[in-house]
C-alpha cells in the first residue's frame, strides 16, 4: 500500500518533499519505497546501489563505533543534496532507523528539511516515530506502513473485519470493554486489521488483481462513494488517526469509535 500511496500522490503532482515512514516492518517498508523510487523519481538503468542521485543514511555497522547516526552523517547527506544532479531530475534520500539520529544530527536534519528544494525528496524511515524532535515531525508528511500479510494472524483480522462488516453492537461494545485496560496490543490489532483491509479495498476498487472476502465486500459496499481518490483519502485520514493515537497517547476506546465511524460513510 505505501508504494501505491506515493504513486497516487506522485501522479497527482502532490507528491511532499519529506514523509516519515513509521513501521515495526522497517525492510517491508523499504522495499516499497525503493521499488517507488526506482519507477518514478530516479528512472534508467542505473541501479540504486550505485545511482549519484539516491543517498540511504544508516547507523553505523556494529565495531564501527558510534549506535546512533551522526552529524557528520547528516553533514554528508546535506552535501549530496546541495550537488547538481547526475543523472536524473530528482535527488532522492532515504533516512533508515531515523529515530537514532543523536541530537546534533535530527537538529542538522531540521534544517535541511527547512530548506528542501522542489527536486529533492527525503524518506525518514523509522519504527518509533515518538523518537523524532516534534519539529522535525511537523515538517513531514506521515505514514503508516503496515504489511497487510504479517501484521496479525488469520484469525484476528478476520474477527476484526467481521467486526466491521457487522452492525451488531454487542461485537463492537466487547471491543471497548477489552479496550477499557488500556490494551494496546489489541487497539493495534484492531487498526492495523482496517489499514490492511482498507489497501486491499483500494487495490480492488483500481483493478488491480486482488480478491477480497465476503465479509470484505460488505464493508466495501458501506461506502457510499466508491472511487479510488476518495478510498485514498480514506486512507489517509485512518492513517493519520492511527499515527496520533500513537504519537500523542489518546483514548483507544475513542479512536477505536472513529476508526469504525472511517467505515460507514
Amino acid at each position: 500500500m505505501l508504494k501505491t500511496h506515493l504513486q497516487y500522490h506522485h501522479k497527482m503532482n502532490q507528491l511532499y518533499n519529506a514523509w516519515i515512514i513509521q513501521t515495526m516492518d522497517l525492510d517491508g517498508a523499504l522495499v516499497e519505497i525503493k521499488d517507488f523510487i526506482i519507477q518514478n523519481l530516479l528512472p534508467g538503468e542505473v541501479p540504486l546501489s550505485i545511482h549519484p542521485d539516491f543517498k540511504i543514511i544508516e547507523k553505523p555497522k556494529i565495531g564501527v563505533g558510534s549506535k546512533a547516526i551522526t552529524i557528520e552523517q547528516i553533514r554528508g547527506l546535506q552535501e549530496f543534496l546541495n550537488k547538481t544532479s547526475g543523472v536524473s531530475d530528482n535527488k532522492v534520500a532515504i533516512i533508515y532507523q531515523a529515530d537514532l539520529m543523536n541530537l546534533n544530527a535530527a537538529n542538522g536534519c531540521l534544517k535541511i528539511l527547512e530548506d528542501t528544494s522542489k527536486n529533492a525528496y527525503i524518506f525518514l524511515l523509522t519504527s518509533n516515530s515518538s523518537g523524532l524532535i516534534p519539529t522535525i515531525k511537523s515538517r513531514c508528511m506521515k505514514f503508516e506502513y503496515v504489511n497487510e500479510n504479517q501484521v496479525v494472524t488469520d484469525d484476528i483480522y478476520k474477527k476484526n473485519i467481521s467486526l466491521l462488516a457487522s452492525d451488531n453492537i454487542d461485537s463492537r461494545l466487547s471491543l471497548l470493554k477489552e479496550l477499557s485496560d488500556k490494551n494496546r496490543e489489541i487497539w493495534s490489532n484492531f487498526s492495523q486489521s482496517c489499514l490492511s483491509l482498507l489497501s486491499k479495498i483500494i487495490k480492488k476498487t483500481a483493478m488491480i488483481e486482488t480478491e477480497l472476502t465476503s465479509d470484505e465486500t460488505k464493508v466495501l459496499n458501506q461506502f457510499k462513494i466508491k472511487t479510488v481518490p476518495h478510498l485514498i483519502k480514506k486512507f489517509e485520514s485512518l492513517n493519520k488517526l492511527v499515527n496520533n493515537t500513537i504519537n500523542y497517547d489518546l483514548d483507544l476506546r475513542v479512536s477505536s469509535v472513529m476508526i469504525i465511524n472511517l467505515f460507514e460513510s
